[in-house]
């Protein structure tokens, strides 16, 4: 099953970058309070990418789906865009380790530990330092990503290998605004 996920991923999602759109995609589909201005924060440096977004936060149906193939928690609701279940999996382009922290969750998946590492997550203790504060505060609306980051759910990327950052940066930038155009629910991106 592992083996078969891993080369269906590879096989869907042939460019790098396509997790890009995978994860403003699944953004667009989460649930947010009514005074929430639905928003989607990518930091990148050299070791990875950090995804922050204001949502509710995962339920336990999240995870489940998370860890499993084909089941989507989307496929019988109207007004989702994604319903595949497969599509988070395009991370595992550039990490093998994607970590996510969100609504009391904090778990990992490990690719590195076989194939079975897609599915079965490894539950963390809590939510690590995913940001430093040095870096931080270099960031620009780093009051914004200080909150996304104690409220919000958290995807953290690892970079498997020795990445491009400067040609992942120029992918993250084709990433039109007008894209927001054509979702329901993300204002900010």
């Amino acid at each position: 099953l592992g083996r078969a996920l891993h080369r269906l991923s590879l096989d869907l999602y042939s460019r790098d970058t396509h997790f890009v759109l995978e994860l403003v995609q699944n953004a667009d589909d989460n649930a947010y309070a009514a005074a929430a201005v639905p928003t989607l924060s990518f930091v990148i440096d050299d070791g990875g990418i950090v995804c922050l977004n204001n949502e509710e936060g995962f339920t336990e149906q999240n995870v489940r789906a998370l860890c499993d193939v084909g089941h989507s928690t989307k496929a019988e609701t109207s007004g989702y865009i994604g319903q595949k279940g497969i599509g988070f999996k395009s991370v595992f382009r550039v990490t093998d380790c994607p970590a996510i922290h969100s609504g009391g969750y904090h778990f990992q998946f490990d690719a590195s530990q076989g194939n079975m590492g897609y599915i079965v997550p490894h539950w963390l203790d809590g939510p690590h330092s995913l940001i430093s504060d040095d870096r931080l505060r270099q960031l620009p609306q780093s009051e914004l990503i200080r909150g996304l980051l104690r409220d919000g759910t958290c995807i953290a990327l690892p970079f498997k290998r020795a990445f491009d950052t400067a040609a992942l940066l120029r992918n993250f930038h084709e990433v039109h605004e007008s894209l927001l155009l054509f979702l329901n629910r993300l204002q900010r991106l």
